[in-house]
């Protein structure tokens, strides 16, 4: 949340408030007092929802304060934790400006008091509890705050909640909070309650109206969090109704420093789908996190932490990816290492002091972990990186816009993109130039519902460096990057891309031709591997595609190692679906499947292998006719294994190429016996991606995907 007008005002208005506080005690006081600003009305603590807000704390000089909203239940002013609820925590730094946490200080300096930047505050009616926690000496200040419902709100979104296994009328049902968060707008809070019933209502001021809202319900112990919905403000909007469902499966595991000891700081976990489902988060509860699914949330998913409560004291592990369609109950802790020393980035604008402040970060792949700073205007283009001394040679550092808060300019991209190998105590040089224009158009495939576009993301990448940008409401998307070949895709949940994926040469401003046509994977096809050796390698896979080269769609989905079960999603169209290859395995021919637009939603089948006579890896065996196995493993890192088959002396060719249908490398080019053969690919020098091999002899050719 970024500083807003008047904050010169606002403090000094918090400095005649407490002038008394501030005079009889140092600024190193203990915290010990929370102050508020209603309207410029310091006296109170009472306000109606839609009035200007602040508030803020004592602390010590440069402390970071802890803070929690409760709801009081029993409207006693007191923190009762089996009858009162706690609605958010976050933390706050005295003289932190930026604050990725929770919101900023409104002075620069460190002076021993936090206050934050008036709000818009329009929380469901009712009593409420603050509490603030000194991080460096624990001290405590608590305070009421009483919120009146607004007379004749002039917008409101109203609906009611249900929670399987407790009809209506229920005490379960009351004091459920449901958010609506207004999208690019971040000096709006507005929430509403729950009643017996599971009816709520939000209200909204004229400030809001027009704006595009997300409604999000909180999430409740052992349900699947219903999915937010988004409305616009614009008078009554009625039946938006969440219905919350008993899961069928779950995440769970703690989070640890790298020493092993839990981390008891309130922190996010959140979890990104990669094909179908819902987003979703929950926050720990004294280092421990559990998440929920439900029968439509099976596929492949990504977990990560938010950086909340954490940087820069420690790093944030990467994202890890998991199968639930396979794996179920998965048990997952995350390791943060702790940071002890730092690095430098410098950051400048065609060489000059910026006029923008930028979201920078810095990586290890040896740990596997990262972290985050933001860095000044003008002469404060010095930003400090806290990181971990474990790693001591492998540091990367980059500028990021995943946060609206600090977006990179129109047509400025990183010099040289990406920078890599530095040292802790090294300072980085990051310079923005003009990039070269990539424009053209994403299409939603006809039988498709619509949906935002500024949802997806379109991106080039190479080694070293990544550019993207999300479309327009129309479709047009615009990309600026330096000069350089790059592989092109585009990344949507639940959806699956056509063409898969571009190679593109970056000379010099590009428009057309380098197009998407997005198509919802709405069927879900399971199956199984029968008469596999068990347990499988994690690494097994299932690929489907419907046609060859780049134009045409595909995806794959891992194998449960124990159970040799998949599921895949795929969207309309005339599918092949590749079989893994192992070895004394005869292999079963592809699958082929005819997809209909909705309802076509489920398909299954089985992949049967024999195990011929007589064959072995010992022996010499004899194959009936030329073919070529699927890669093992795939999709794989630096190295993949091709097996394959010649029935009779021939002169055999096998080839690796690229999207573009480029030849890469030739992996075996000369006369064979019959016989039973392997080659490996060492792929480690290239990016990664899509390619395809093939086997050639004579006439003969048969070609597949790798990943």
């Amino acid at each position: 949340m970024k500083t807003v007008t008047n904050l010169k005002w606002i403090r000094l208005l918090a400095w005649t408030a407490v002038g008394i506080l501030i005079i009889s005690s140092p600024a190193m006081a203990l915290t010990n007092y929370i102050f508020y600003s209603v309207n410029g009305d310091t006296t109170g603590n009472d306000c109606v929802q839609g009035d200007i807000v602040s508030w803020g704390a004592n602390c010590g000089i440069g402390a970071t304060i802890g803070w929690e909203l409760w709801l009081d239940v029993n409207s006693n002013t007191v923190i009762d934790s089996l009858t009162d609820v706690l609605i958010v925590s976050f933390d706050c730094t005295d003289g932190d400006t930026a604050n990725n946490q929770g919101l900023p200080d409104i002075n620069p300096v460190p002076d021993g008091w936090f206050i934050t930047p008036p709000l818009t505050l329009g929380i469901a009616a009712g009593h409420y509890v603050f509490r603030a926690t000194d991080r460096s000496d624990n001290s405590i200040a608590i305070r009421g705050l009483i919120v009146s419902s607004m007379p004749s709100p002039p917008n409101q979104f109203r609906g009611r909640v249900m929670v399987q296994g407790h009809p209506a009328p229920d005490s379960y049902l009351q004091n459920i909070w449901i958010e609506a968060k207004p999208q690019g707008e971040s000096s709006q809070i507005w929430s509403g309650l729950t009643d017996v019933n599971g009816l709520y209502e939000i209200n909204i001021s004229d400030v809001g109206t027009g704006f595009q809202y997300e409604i999000n319900p909180r999430d409740l112990p052992g349900y699947v969090t219903p999915a937010s919905q988004l409305r616009t403000a614009s008078g009554i909007i009625d039946s938006i109704n969440f219905a919350y469902i008993a899961p069928t499966d779950s995440l769970y595991g703690e989070i640890r420093d790298n020493n092993g000891d839990l981390i008891t700081r309130s922190v996010y976990v959140y979890c990104s789908p990669r094909t179908g489902g819902q987003s979703r988060e929950v926050q720990t509860n004294n280092g421990s996190y559990r998440l929920y699914f439900g029968p439509s949330d099976y596929g492949q998913w990504g977990a990560g932490l938010s950086n909340e409560n954490l940087v820069p004291d420690y790093l944030l592990p990467n994202t890890w990816d998991f199968d639930n369609s396979t794996i179920h109950s998965l048990h997952h802790d995350f390791i943060c290492f702790s940071s002890d020393t730092v690095l430098y980035a410098r950051v400048t604008e065609n060489h000059n002091q910026p006029l923008h402040e930028y979201l920078l970060q810095a990586q290890s792949n040896a740990l596997n972990c990262w972290t985050m700073a933001v860095s000044g205007i003008g002469a404060s283009n010095l930003v400090t990186l806290s990181i971990s001394s474990l790693d001591l040679f492998n540091w990367g550092v980059n500028i990021s816009n995943w946060d609206d808060r600090y977006p990179i300019p129109p047509g400025y991209v990183l010099e040289g993109g990406q920078s890599w190998n530095h040292h802790p105590g090294d300072t980085v040089s990051m310079n923005f130039i003009f990039g070269k224009m990539v424009r053209d158009t994403v299409k939603l495939d006809p039988g498709d519902p619509p949906i935002n576009m500024n949802m997806l993301w379109v991106n080039l990448n190479r080694p070293g460096a990544s550019y993207g940008a999300q479309p327009d409401n129309n479709g047009v998307f615009t990309i600026y990057a330096d000069t350089g070949f790059y592989s092109m895709g585009l990344y949507r949940n639940g959806y699956l891309t056509d063409p898969s994926g571009r190679d593109v040469h970056v000379v010099d401003d590009t428009v057309g031709g380098l197009g998407f046509v997005i198509n919802q994977a709405h069927c879900l096809v399971t199956g199984a591997l029968i008469d596999v050796p068990l347990p499988l390698d994690f690494s097994v896979s299932v690929n489907a595609h419907t046609g060859s080269g780049c134009n045409n769609y595909c995806t794959w989905a891992m194998v449960d190692s124990i159970t040799g079960t998949f599921a895949i999603w795929l969207c309309d169209g005339n599918w092949t679906i590749d079989p893994p290859s192992f070895p004394n395995r005869i292999t079963p021919v592809p699958m082929t499947l005819n997809i209909l637009e909705s309802p076509d939603t489920s398909r299954s089948f089985n992949f049967v292998y024999l195990n011929p006579e007589g064959v072995n890896e010992k022996d010499n065996s004899i194959p009936e006719k030329f073919v070529i196995f699927q890669n093992n493993p795939n999709p794989f890192n630096a190295q993949t294994t091709i097996d394959y088959g010649v029935p009779m002396t021939s002169n055999v060719r096998i080839e690796v190429y690229d999207l573009l249908g480029r030849k890469l490398e030739t992996l075996r080019d000369g006369e064979q016996q019959a016989g039973y053969y392997k080659v490996i690919w060492n792929a480690g020098n290239r990016p990664s991606g899509i390619y395809f091999y093939s086997l050639k002899v004579g006439d003969f050719s048969q070609t597949r995907k790798m990943l």
